[in-house]
This record gives C-alpha cells, sequence and structure tokens, in this order.
C-alpha cells in the first residue's frame, strides 16, 4: 500500500511561522531599519508594516477583532511599531484559539476553507521571514522543520508557470544543496545567491 503523503497541520504550523516571526521582530537593530530586503518594494520598516496587515488579516480571517488604532504606512520603525506587532501577535494568536477550521473564507487569494488559508498564511509568513533574516543578517533564526514544511506546501499551491497574473515573480534555481529557506525562497521568486550575507 502506498503511504498517504504528509498532512501538515496547518494551525500548528501557523503558530508557529508566528513564533519565529516574532524572534525576527526582536532581532532588528536600529542599524537595519532601512535596510533593502529581498522584497523590492520594501525595506525592513515597510516589511513590518505589511506583516503587520497580514497579521490582520489572518485574525479577521479567524473571526477576531484586528486593532484598528494601528499605524499603517509608517515611515520609519520605532519601538512602539514593533509593539504594534506584538500586540497582532496576540489578537492573533486569541483568534486561533478555538475558530472553525472548516468555515470558507473570502480572501485576495481566493475563497476556501479557513484550514486551507492558514496554509496560504504560513508560506507567506515562511517567506517574509526569509526576507527579514536575509534583510538582518539573521538567518540563523530560520527553524529548517518549518522551512521545509512551507517549502512542501507552496510547491503545491503556488504553480511554477504561469505567473504573469500572480504576484510572484518566476522561480529561481537554485542547487539541490541549498537549505530549505534558500529553496523557498527561490520558489518564491528571489535569488538567495544575492542575498548571501
Amino acid at each position: 500500500m502506498t503511504p498517504s503523503p504528509p498532512i501538515h497541520d496547518s494551525v500548528a504550523l501557523l503558530r508557529q511561522a508566528l513564533v519565529q516571526m516574532d524572534t525576527l521582530v526582536q532581532a532588528i537593530s536600529p542599524e537595519s531599519l532601512h535596510a533593502p530586503t529581498p522584497c523590492p518594494d520594501f525595506d525592513v520598516t515597510a516589511l513590518l508594516d505589511h506583516l503587520g496587515m497580514i497579521a490582520d488579516r489572518v485574525t479577521a480571517a479567524a473571526g477576531g477583532d484586528t486593532a484598528k488604532e494601528f499605524t499603517r504606512g509608517a515611515k520609519s520603525a520605532t519601538p512602539s511599531q514593533v509593539a504594534q506587532w506584538q500586540a497582532r501577535l496576540v489578537r492573533v494568536t486569541a483568534a486561533m484559539d478555538g475558530c472553525d477550521l472548516t468555515a470558507i473564507v473570502e480572501l485576495p487569494f481566493g475563497t476556501m476553507p479557513l484550514s486551507a488559508a492558514f496554509g496560504v498564511f504560513v508560506g507567506e509568513f515562511t517567506t517574509h521571514a526569509w526576507d527579514l533574516a536575509a534583510a538582518i543578517g539573521r538567518q540563523d533564526l530560520l527553524d529548517d522543520d518549518l522551512g521545509a514544511a512551507a517549502l512542501a506546501m507552496v510547491t503545491v499551491r503556488v504553480p511554477a508557470s504561469p505567473r504573469e497574473d500572480t504576484p510572484f515573480a518566476d522561480v529561481v534555481a537554485v542547487p539541490d544543496s541549498a537549505s530549505v529557506h534558500d529553496q523557498l525562497a527561490g520558489w518564491m521568486g528571489r535569488d538567495p545567491v544575492a542575498w548571501v550575507q
């Protein structure tokens, strides 16, 4: 009998991705606030703001309340902005407790059960974790097990081509010997070689 493919626990993985992201956010030094990231539209500060928006989206999808008072489009990261990220983390974690994973949610990337949406968010947060880690030179904070799970999920959900009508750049080939996070970055259109610290 052929074994079934592994079933990823999207809730546990998303929690893990959020914890990893929080660890990286706490590692941002004042000197790195305006460092470029592999996302051409974001420096570190703008990426932090974007991460807060994603966290709000997860919270809303899970049926929680987002904080309307949060600043958007900040021009520079401040301790209060990091505190806003942490407040969002508390909200999204609380919203995920006891949420209905079978609920159908409408999101910018499609309509699907909440469990599937969580899987998409795992890929998004884990990819942006690589972006942030590359920007601040802290790839040592990336979790390989989480990276492997996210890579398995995104290669199923995000096609290699065509990508003209997607937010993803073309796949960047990386060696088979590359880390799982570099493989994930390459699949999501980043060039890991350009970001070697």
